[in-house]
């Protein structure tokens, strides 16, 4: 399910669902990282808030929003088969979970990047400044 929810936010145009779907993975991430330990889910929760706070900051302080940032059909379909395809058959099941989830979470963090910097305009100065 969270690899499903990560293709569709290579879709998307709104920042609002955005939005929603890193809160849904944030809530699929953090009851599994609940179970590997509190620690991880509380580090995970930080960035995930801090992640969302800057994506809405940016997208949300300007009215004009462009959406000229678009990832192709087959890098999603690459992401996706990376985690289907992958050879489990030298990992136990639990190790597998946890290293496809952090897999996840890093190219979900760096495409968030990727759009926070794209949304930025080094040329109009400090973003509150009009």
């Amino acid at each position: 399910m969270t690899v499903f929810i990560a293709s569709l936010i290579l879709f998307n145009t709104s920042p609002l669902v955005l939005g929603f779907f890193f809160l849904l993975l944030l809530v699929c991430a953090m009851m599994n990282s609940l179970f590997i330990s509190p620690w991880l889910a509380f580090i995970l929760l930080l960035v995930y808030v801090g992640g969302l706070m800057v994506l809405f900051i940016y997208c949300l302080s300007s009215l004009k929003i462009t959406h000229g940032f678009f990832l192709s059909f087959f890098l999603t379909f690459l992401l996706t088969s990376y985690f289907v395809s992958f050879d489990v058959g030298g990992f136990p099941f639990e190790l597998y979970l946890i290293f496809s989830i952090l897999t996840a979470l890093a190219i979900v963090l760096f495409v968030v990047m990727l759009i926070v910097v794209n949304l930025v305009d080094p040329n109009a100065g400090a973003l509150k400044a009009q």
